[in-house]
């Protein structure tokens, strides 16, 4: 094989066929985040609201209908989780459906669907042993059957999980019971499951190809869907994790402003809303939010400025490294995200299992980056930085780096393009032609990530990372089957970013929602908004 990581080349759609895709349905992208791959993390994560987190909020009540404002994505929105691409898609297919594994709160993998998992002694096989006593919501037994089918679906390039099976033997998978799957692999992974928590990666029942009456496992089944308006689920009363979900109903609502979303808050005419805007966020909680309750979760989703490493002047690391140096990554979390994050460090996922934390933080070094341009045989740095109001804080961060770096000697010429255009790769857009630009991860796994954006031949190569030592770190990263050799070779490949790489990743943001007083069991933390939307574990206290 040439490529270090089996399938990046055949890995489906990509991250601007995504974006083109919610483009097309209407959705205010500025408001919203198409997401990226849930993955394992450590216990860094979490989030409280005002007045305490929700989750200890006592005894469970059960009753009531619960109703959720989320940005819409008008009419592409689905029900089907292989196509899904926004977080209100997301909202519906995590409730309806599940994985063989999800993401909690503190971004650590759980078991869901799966119970057991376990690697052969290289790596190259894997059995996963299933929960027993589940059942569709057709009264169907999930089993064995309905993994191979879901896994092999997912072997189509049309799928949005198909990158997560790229290195599957999908003709070989075996049923070795009803409630036992044996997984062969191309080439050795150690951390299979990781790559299994996302909406995309959902089981579904054998056979099924259509998705206008749903039929899941999840702990709400399916009564009504008006594609940009509104969907209606009940409570499944057949659900394997006893007593739950507590709440009779579950309303979610597309309402695209983010002024819309409070009001309705506000009038009772909602009882949760998503992505509370960072400058509502700060207004509410000097005032005391005397009406709402406002969330706050660590995430380990990250800002990132990235650098096209194949062309100048990215193409030196010194000059790389002096952008790096040159910013105040405290200044820009205060001017763009007021003050809702927490500065990152250059490498991705903080937050998720085997991240680096012992890598020291970076400050601003303005002498440092003066020096390293001067070994470059630079004085000053013209340089490009495309911006897009895509996202809340691009333009504002955009303009403070601007203004930071102007004392080392980048001269930063702003250039601000339509978010119909920033992720879409030509003819239609710019996106991975830039010389500088922006992003936002909703980060997955360490290894979902690497894979998908830092080596040779990925999908979603922003900083044109083409360096094959780069590439052989992953690949050991990934093949490493003991925690003790997992650790060391993750170490590696983020200490090669850290010094050499080409992303700028200067934030972590803070999931923003807010939600009515009485609402309870939700604990704010993780990849996703509103508790990775579990809505199973909300309920009502009076």
């Amino acid at each position: 094989m040439s490529d270090p990581i089996r399938g990046n080349e055949n890995s489906g759609f990509t991250r601007g066929d995504l974006l083109k895709r919610a483009a097309a349905g209407g959705l205010v992208i500025a408001s919203g985040s198409v997401l990226a791959a849930c993955g394992s993390s450590g216990s860094t994560a979490g989030g409280t609201a005002t007045g305490g987190s929700t989750a200890s909020a006592g005894k469970p009540v059960m009753g009531g209908n619960l109703r959720v404002g989320m940005v819409g994505n008008g009419t592409a929105e689905t029900l089907n989780p292989s196509i899904g691409v926004v977080p209100i898609d997301a909202a519906r297919a995590f409730n309806l459906f599940e994985g063989l594994v999800y993401c909690d709160t503190k971004n650590k993998i759980q078991p869901m669907l799966a119970e057991e998992w376990e690697p052969n002694k290289d790596a190259t096989v894997w059995n996963i042993k299933l929960r027993k006593g589940v059942t569709f919501h057709n009264g169907k037994p999930f089993g064995a059957d309905d993994v191979i089918f879901s896994l092999r679906a997912m072997g189509s390039p049309s799928n949005f999980g198909h990158s997560s099976v790229t290195n599957i033997k999908l003709k070989d998978l075996k049923k070795v019971n009803e409630h036992e799957v044996e997984v062969p692999l191309y080439t050795p992974n150690g951390r299979l499951l990781d790559l299994f928590a996302y909406f995309n990666q959902l089981m579904v029942q054998d056979g099924e190809t259509n998705f206008d009456n749903p039929v899941g496992t999840g702990p709400f089944q399916f009564k009504s869907f008006t594609a940009g308006r509104q969907s209606i689920f009940t409570r499944y009363a057949d659900y394997w994790d006893s007593h739950k979900p507590y709440v009779d109903q579950l309303e979610i609502i597309s309402i695209d402003e983010d002024s819309a979303r409070l009001n309705a808050l506000k009038a009772g005419e909602i009882d949760l809303m998503s992505q509370l805007s960072f400058p509502d966020a700060k207004a509410e909680l000097a005032a005391g939010s005397p009406s709402i309750q406002v969330f706050q979760g660590k995430s380990p989703t990250f800002y990132t400025f990235y650098m096209d490493q194949s062309k100048p002047p990215f193409d030196d690391v010194r000059v790389r490294q002096a952008m790096m140096a040159a910013i105040d990554r405290e200044k820009l979390i205060e001017v763009a995200l007021d003050g809702f994050g927490n500065p990152g460090k250059d490498i991705g996922g903080r937050g998720l299992e085997l991240f680096a934390e012992s890598l020291p933080e970076k400050k601003q070094d303005i002498e440092k980056a003066k020096s390293l341009l001067k070994e470059a045989g630079l004085s000053s740095v013209d340089v490009t930085l495309s911006t897009s109001p895509i996202f809340a804080g691009f333009v504002e961060s955009a303009t403070q780096l601007q203004q930071q770096v102007k004392e080392a000697g980048f001269n930063v010429t702003l250039k601000e393009v339509q978010p119909s255009q920033y992720l879409v790769p030509p003819p239609g857009g710019l996106w991975l032609t830039m010389q500088f630009g922006q992003d936002k991860w909703p980060t997955p796994s360490l290894q979902s990530y690497y894979t998908q954006a830092l080596v040779k031949g990925a999908p979603y190569n922003e900083s044109h990372e083409e360096n094959a030592a780069a590439g052989k770190l992953v690949k050991a990263a990934i093949e490493a089957v003991s925690q003790e050799d997992q650790e060391k070779r993750w170490l590696e490949v983020q200490e090669y970013q850290y010094n050499e790489g080409g992303n700028l990743i200067w934030a972590q943001p803070e999931n923003v929602d807010a939600g009515a007083k009485n609402i309870a069991g939700l604990d704010p933390g993780g990849i996703f908004e509103l508790g990775n939307f579990q809505f199973k574990n909300v309920w009502f206290s009076s």
